[in-house]
């Protein structure tokens, strides 16, 4: 892709971004054999660059903020950046398809492995397509890498996770339940008192039906809430004036799109033993 074609693919991806993800926390709670863990994420503008795999021109943009900023704006210009590795960048671009929706999306969790290269994550969090590295900055941990490629390839052992939940950075309690996952017998576990400080009482009360009744907990689809956002985004879409679409580049998916809901929808409801097989050659840091 030309830089301009890559920059009207990070205007729709930045934006998804700023929706979905920046100024938040999220709480991953997730099943090991024996007990009920949990880690907490914090998602800034700042962090949203080098997910992308380009360089910033540092005569044209002063830091990773304003490249944001020019991104959700819809100001971004092929000038702005420069691409040292195309291929790598394509594959980032198509893995922060999914990883935009990490709240919705991310199915498994685990340490880093430390196999295939160097990469800058403690943890790592996704599905059988791509992940998101995280590392550990005071007590949360920050987006450092963005991956194309199964997320089992880069951790020592995959533990399920069993909900995300979500708030703005400035809010004390956690009150939004974006996952659950369905079928996983927890039944006789409770959830720790860590935890359950962190969250508000509606949300206590959505994990604890999930917790005693695994297969009749609260009907939430994993990513049905934004489904339909996405939806009326594209609706949406159809509405702008063709002066206006230059921000929006359909040939380059930088808008939602029906693909990306779909590949979403499996790979959420794709069964843990049945993770496909990738090859390390698919992957990239």
């Amino acid at each position: 892709m030309t830089n301009q074609q890559v920059a009207n693919e990070i205007i729709g991806l930045a934006r998804r971004h700023e929706e979905n993800l920046n100024g938040k926390n999220l709480l991953i709670i997730f099943s090991t054999k024996d007990d009920i863990e949990h880690i907490e994420t914090e998602f800034l503008a700042k962090h949203f660059l080098h997910l992308t795999g380009v360089e910033r021109n540092y005569k044209q943009v002063n830091s990773s903020i304003e490249f944001y900023n020019l991104a959700i704006t819809g100001t971004l210009k092929d000038f702005h950046f420069s691409q040292d590795n195309t291929r790598l960048i394509e594959k980032k671009m198509s893995a922060l398809h999914q990883t935009t929706m990490a709240h919705v999306t991310s199915k498994e969790i685990g340490d880093y492995n430390g196999n295939g290269f160097v990469l800058k994550a403690d943890k790592l969090a996704g599905t059988v397509k791509s992940c998101l590295g995280f590392e550990l900055d005071d007590s949360k941990y920050i987006p450092k890498t963005n991956l194309q490629g199964n997320v089992r390839l880069f951790i020592t052992k995959p533990h399920p996770i069993f909900a995300i939940l979500r708030k703005d950075i400035k809010d004390e309690k956690y009150s939004e339940v974006t996952y659950i996952k369905k079928g996983l017998d927890l039944s006789t576990l409770t959830l720790p008192n860590e935890i359950l400080s962190k969250l508000s009482d509606n949300a206590k009360l959505e994990l604890k039906q999930a917790i005693d009744s695994p297969n009749k907990s609260p009907e939430k689809s994993p990513i049905a809430a934004d489904v339909k956002t996405m939806f009326e985004q594209i609706l949406t879409y159809e509405q702008i004036p063709d002066d206006s679409k230059h921000i929006f580049n359909p040939k380059f998916q930088s808008k939602p799109n029906t693909t990306d809901v779909q590949e979403a929808i499996d790979d959420t409801n794709k069964p843990l033993n049945s993770f496909e097989k990738v090859k390390r050659d698919d992957t990239v840091r």
